[in-house]
């Protein structure tokens, strides 16, 4: 199993968290709001697949150890609409821009 355990990420595109703060500084109805922005969820598998290449295995150490061990435990697979109300549509995904292996 790879260091995130199988468990989903929920990243949003820098793009996407820059226009929802923009909107909730100019719509009146977030004042005082908290918002959990996340975009559509997604695996190490998914983007090995789509980049055509194997998933590694094994747990990370080092600097980003902390970060997988938080996806592992599932810190990190938390989805809302807050990103999808603030923006008015559907947020992109990490998947999106990834460029397709030749199947």
């Amino acid at each position: 199993m790879h260091a995130t355990g199988g468990r989903n990420l929920t990243t949003a595109t820098r793009a996407d968290l820059a226009d929802a703060a923009a909107a909730a500084l100019l719509r009146p109805d977030t004042r005082g709001r908290t918002y959990t922005l996340n975009g559509p969820p997604w695996t190490y598998q998914q983007v090995a697949a789509a980049l055509g290449v194997e998933a590694r295995t094994g747990v990370v150490t080092g600097p980003m150890g902390w970060l997988h061990g938080l996806a592992r435990a599932g810190t990190l697979d938390v989805s809302t609409d807050h990103l999808r109300e603030l923006l008015g549509r559907t947020p992109a995904g990490i998947l999106d821009d990834l460029p397709r292996a030749n199947c």
